[in-house]
């Protein structure tokens, strides 16, 4: 349950950072592709590396992980996380929408 509520906090922690940046990409960026995924999922990998996160360590797939099951679950974790950030943007526009009585 700690992992879980460690990956939610650190896909929160992306979001943030994703749409304090958002204002100063968006007058530079001159192609057709959104660079919010890709930023989301790489901003995911450094911060599961940096903190460490690994699920498949956490749902006990591995007791005493290798070095390459650890990057992997990295890797994984930092995939979850970088997609989370998403989830947890939507999350946050359904509750200001409810809080203003909107439907979302």
């Amino acid at each position: 349950m700690e992992a879980l509520l460690t990956i939610s906090f650190l896909a929160f922690l992306v979001e943030r950072v994703i749409n304090v940046v958002k204002p100063l990409v968006d007058p530079l960026w001159r192609w057709s592709v959104s660079p919010y995924p890709y930023l989301a999922l790489v901003l995911g990998w450094v911060v599961a590396g940096v903190y460490a996160a690994d699920v498949v360590l956490a749902a006990g797939a591995v007791s005493d992980p290798t070095t390459a099951q650890s990057i992997t679950g990295i890797i994984i974790t930092g995939i979850i996380i970088g997609g989370g950030s998403n989830v947890v943007s939507e999350v946050i526009g359904w509750l200001k929408a409810t809080r203003e009585n909107k439907t979302p």
